[in-house]
């Protein structure tokens, strides 16, 4: 690997470090992370921004927190992928836009997916790129969006 190459990968792991620190300083008991494949709406997954956030998250708390990874167009050695969107959603005390696929614009739609039950915290959405944002969303969940999409 070429000098340019790593330093490209290290910031890398240093971006999706600190992001899975920011979803962990809310102390979630799930995390569900959207968007396994590295492109929208293809299903590359080489170099994939929500693996590397994924094992960001999991070297931070070990097994401690549950991390369900959805992506509605690939599948993944190693990591178990849903395909069900809204059981994704319901079930994450944080959930994280990391693709933009074109599916997950529809979660504006669903603000209804974040309210949980009972003692649960008010589920945060961190949307990396603002595919989902909305005001309806933004007033069922913790919305936080990184990027420009």
């Amino acid at each position: 690997m070429g000098p340019i190459a790593h330093a490209i990968r290290e910031t890398d792991r240093f971006w999706y470090a600190g992001l899975a620190r920011a979803i962990l300083s809310g102390r979630p008991r799930s995390v569900a992370i959207l968007g396994a494949a590295y492109r929208t709406d293809t299903p590359i997954v080489a170099e994939s921004p929500g693996i590397l956030l994924a094992r960001a998250i999991r070297r931070a708390t070990g097994d401690t927190v549950s991390v369900t990874i959805h992506d509605p167009v690939c599948e993944l050695a190693g990591w178990p992928i849903s395909h069900d969107l809204e059981g994704a959603c319901r079930n994450a005390d944080a959930i994280v836009i990391v693709t933009p696929h074109t599916e997950y614009k529809t979660i504006a739609e669903h603000p209804e997916w974040f309210r949980q039950d009972g003692d649960s915290p008010v589920p945060a959405l961190f949307d990396c790129g603002g595919v989902a944002d909305s005001p309806a969303l933004r007033g069922a969940c913790r919305y936080h969006r990184f990027g420009e999409g």
